[in-house]
């Protein structure tokens, strides 16, 4: 591996021209043909262009959905000898259940691999071994316990951030004039499931209709009604602040009046880091970042209730050119980061607008994730108690 990045943190250039800098992103193996072929990167993206044509979700979305399931993180902060995202939940690994997620809303999956990618391959494609690069999955369609299909596999290396795993992943999976919706997801937020998704998906569409400009939906919760695991996620800067919790007042999954959709209107997100480094350099009454125009203090940032559950539904044209322009920011040691969050802001510059559709306060736990495994194997019992009062849900499956 050759690692392009340079000394400085200041150092990487837009995510555009990194990407463009360096040789294509790897796909481990191909959606389509043989173990013993070798097709092209055309043909790649061009077999996943035609299945995200044909699959459900065209009927939902123009163009169809191509679901970005971030897995290559190491997960520093959950002690295991398994990778976090192959770690048991509810019998299956943890990034299968949320690509079975992304299945069931009618989505194409493409997973973005990193930490352990050989064992992550292996595991999600279906075979007991080998993950050599250029095989497809062992097909395992009469298999109830199998893994859900991956339509590829995209290898993240070096990893600079999540703005750069979606960045490559589209860049490697997907034709540059590909044009449909993007669907990111976090491989450790087990408690999303195929309903929710499809509700996402059509609140979105609903966004688009009213408004011809919109450009994305983030999905949100409130910190008041988390178990706690929403204190650590980036903060929701809306155009109009709420009154009250996320789920107060603030456009729910599945729906969309014409009275919300000003409301709605995402001007910034701004991670917990961002806002832990200018709370520790600056007065806590000294503004640290504009967000729409009007100036926050990194304690005034630090108090919004409504975070980002890090599952967002895009416009494929409007985020590809939104990330090409990610800056890095500095994360310490002389490493930086692109950051996805951020394609708020460019959008907003490009004249796009981005919403948010927030978590009923009942279920806002389903998308706090887990970052230790005792806090993963309380997200499974609570998840086992949940999917006991669910309909089965296409494929056999309960949420």
């Amino acid at each position: 591996m050759v690692d392009r990045r340079p000394p400085s943190p200041f150092g990487l250039p837009p995510l555009g021209a990194y990407l463009a800098a360096g040789p294509p992103p790897p796909l481990l193996f191909p959606p389509t043909s043989p173990p013993t072929s070798s097709p092209t990167r055309t043909d790649v993206q061009a077999a996943v262009a035609a299945a995200i044509g044909v699959s459900p979700s065209a009927a939902v979305v123009p163009g169809g959905v191509l679901a970005v399931v971030l897995a290559g993180g190491q997960g520093s902060r959950f002690v295991s000898a398994t990778p976090k995202v192959l770690v048991p939940f509810r019998e299956r690994p943890l990034a299968s259940v949320v690509v079975a997620a992304a299945t069931d809303a009618g989505a194409v999956p493409v997973t973005v691999v990193g930490h352990a990618a050989e064992q992550v391959v292996a595991t999600l494609g279906g075979r007991r071994g080998g993950g050599e690069r250029g095989t497809p999955p062992a097909a395992a369609a009469d298999d109830g316990d199998a893994p859900p299909p991956v339509a590829a596999f995209v290898l993240q290396e070096p990893r600079l951030g999540t703005g750069h795993a979606v960045g490559v992943a589209l860049a490697a999976a997907v034709p540059p004039s590909w044009a449909g919706a993007v669907l990111v997801l976090c491989a450790d937020t087990p408690g999303v499931d195929g309903a929710l998704l499809a509700g996402l998906l059509e609140t979105h569409q609903r966004y688009v209709a009213a408004d011809a400009r919109h450009g994305a939906t983030v999905l949100t919760g409130s910190r008041a009604a988390s178990t706690g695991g929403g204190d650590s996620y980036g903060r929701i800067v809306r155009a109009v602040p709420l009154n009250g919790r996320a789920g107060a007042g603030a456009t729910a999954v599945g729906a969309c009046e014409a009275a919300d959709i000003a409301a709605a209107v995402i001007v910034d997100i701004v991670e917990k880091k961002t806002i832990a480094t200018a709370a520790a350099g600056s007065d806590a009454d000294a503004p640290v970042r504009t967000c729409g125009g009007i100036p926050y203090s990194a304690a005034a940032l630090d108090a919004l209730d409504e975070f980002n559950s890090g599952v967002v539904v895009a416009d494929a044209v409007a985020l590809r050119s939104a990330l090409l322009g990610l800056v890095a920011h500095p994360t310490g040691g002389g490493r930086s980061e692109y950051y996805v969050t951020d394609f708020v802001v460019a959008m907003a510059d490009a004249g796009r607008t981005v919403r948010a559709a927030a978590m009923p306060p009942d279920q806002v736990w389903r998308v706090e994730g887990a970052n230790t495994v005792e806090e993963l194997a309380a997200l499974e019992r609570r998840v086992n108690s949940w999917s006991r009062h669910l309909p089965a849900i296409p494929g056999g499956r309960t949420a």
